[in-house]
Order: structure tokens, then C-alpha cells, then sequence
């Protein structure tokens, strides 16, 4: 019989006294001192990078989760994500462990004119336990990592399966979360033909499938079929919120600006500092 209760694979940098560190792997972290604009950097290139290798090893993968409400958005990253979220299919993830477990992958530019100019190395983990697809003791939710080298940020990479069709009634760590999770399984399809990641995100056939191409951080990328019932079932009122984490959404910029440049007025978008507006302005005339 398969083990249930494996021990934590990933582990991620932690800091006293301070809640910060959480989405770095340990071994490469390397401070919390990078400034935000450096940040959305460094995000931006391994989001790039993981989509670019993906395509290349012909994975099938798709953004899911927080950076798929990104997508929703304006096709990109929020300035708050920590890391990006994907899913692949279960014959992605064997395929990934049997041919790129430990791999370390130089990414590069070709040409100047790329906005990817220069050079990132991540490194590929699948964890031990992914053979195992339900929740367990709730320490391997994540079933594999694509890792910058440079910083500890990553791309946490999740399985979906066919769902055990024996395993109709799940249990949750809480009463409400337990009866919300099987209201979901019932809704979806009655005869339980489903399909789940071990977190018991569960989603029909035709919730994935044909997955859809996008440009995602200006790279080609998949997101799921359904994907705005997706993202209402997860996110729900997010999809409306125009601010949030001290930041809001300007549609004529179709970017996230934070609330210090701007006024928390929904249709105010005469909202950037002078010094902001001419720079637009400059390269929208240039």
C-alpha cells in the first residue's frame, strides 16, 4: 500500500521573528531585501522561463490559482504574487521527474530585442511523494518546484488525477470547508467523474479541457477552458475588486498601480505623479 503521511519535501526559508520568507526555498534564499521593482523582475523572468521550458519539453501545463487571476486581469503577474501557480497533467509530472528531476536550466536570451535579455538558472524538484494523490497529512500539497537559483523564488507545480471514485465524501480540516469541498465534487458531476490536485481542487473534464492559448508576461502559455468559472469558484468578488493589497487597478493603464501613486477612486485615472505621466507619455510617442 502507498504511504500516507511522508514527510515534508519542500522546505521554505524561514526568519525569526518575522512572517517574511515563506515562498523562498532554504537553499537558495538569499534576504528579503529585494525591492519591489526587482521583485516583479525576478518574477517576470521565471514566469517566462518556466513557460518557455515547458513548451520546449512538451509539457501540458497551464496557469492556474492566484497568477491565473493575474491573467484575468492584464495578462500578467500582480505586484503582490510571491510565486507563480500551475498545474499539469499526472503524465506531465511522470514525464517531468523521469527525464528532468534535478536538472538545471540556463535560461537565456537571443537577441537583444528580447525583454528577457540576460541569464537565470533554475533548477527542477519533483518531490518524493507524488505518487500519492490525496491531501495525506497535508505536507506535500505541491508536487514539484521550478527554482531561482539566484533568490529562492519558484514556481510551484501541482498534478491533477482522476479522482478516486471510491473516495466519495472528503474530509477537511474544518466543518465548513469539508461540506463546501463535497457541495463542489456533487455540483461538478454527480457520477464523480472528477479531477483533483492533492489541496482538493476538484474540476470537471470540460473545466480544463481544450486547454486555451494565451500570452502570459508576454510569453505563449495555456490557461484552463473554463477558466472565468474557475476563478469564480476560487476567487469569487476578486474578480471585481479593484483594490487590493495597497494597490489599485487602473483600466486605462491596464496595470496594477499602487494606491501611494494613486487615488482609490474606481474611474479617477488621472491618478500618476507628473514625473510618471511625462515618462508614459515619452514612451508612448517615442
Amino acid at each position: 500500500s502507498i504511504k500516507k503521511n511522508f514527510p515534508k519535501f519542500f522546505h521554505e526559508a524561514s526568519v525569526v521573528d518575522r512572517a517574511a520568507g515563506a515562498h523562498y526555498d532554504w537553499r537558495f534564499f538569499n534576504g528579503l531585501d529585494i525591492p519591489p521593482e526587482n521583485h516583479g523582475a525576478i518574477l517576470h523572468r521565471l514566469t517566462r522561463a518556466w513557460l518557455r521550458f515547458s513548451e520546449s519539453a512538451g509539457l501540458k501545463t497551464w496557469i492556474m490559482h492566484g497568477s491565473l487571476l493575474g491573467y484575468w486581469w492584464n495578462g500578467m503577474n500582480m505586484p503582490w504574487d510571491q510565486d507563480l501557480d500551475v498545474q499539469v497533467t499526472m503524465d506531465s509530472l511522470v514525464h517531468l521527474a523521469r527525464n528532468y528531476n534535478q536538472t538545471l536550466v540556463i535560461d537565456y536570451s537571443l537577441s537583444n530585442t528580447e525583454l528577457s535579455m540576460g541569464l537565470g538558472s533554475y533548477l527542477i524538484d519533483v518531490g518524493s511523494s507524488f505518487i500519492q494523490r490525496t491531501k495525506g497529512n497535508s505536507r506535500n500539497l505541491i508536487d514539484a518546484r521550478f527554482i531561482d537559483t539566484a533568490t529562492g523564488l519558484y514556481v510551484d507545480i501541482t498534478a491533477i488525477a482522476k479522482s478516486h471514485k471510491g473516495n466519495l465524501f472528503i474530509k477537511e480540516t474544518d466543518e465548513k470547508k469539508t461540506k463546501k469541498v463535497n457541495e463542489l465534487k456533487q455540483a461538478l458531476d454527480p457520477d464523480n467523474e472528477l479531477y483533483n490536485c492533492r489541496n482538493n481542487h476538484f474540476y470537471s473534464l470540460d473545466d480544463i479541457s481544450p486547454l486555451k492559448p494565451i500570452y502570459f508576461e508576454g510569453v505563449k502559455g495555456y490557461i484552463p477552458a473554463n477558466f472565468k468559472k474557475i476563478l469564480e469558484r476560487e476567487y469569487n468578488k476578486s474578480l471585481l475588486k479593484y483594490r487590493y493589497w495597497g494597490h489599485v487597478f487602473r483600466r486605462s493603464l491596464r496595470l496594477w498601480i499602487p494606491l501611494k501613486e494613486c487615488s482609490n477612486r474606481k474611474n479617477d485615472q488621472t491618478c500618476l505623479r507628473d514625473s510618471i505621466k511625462s515618462e508614459i507619455t515619452f514612451i508612448q510617442t517615442k
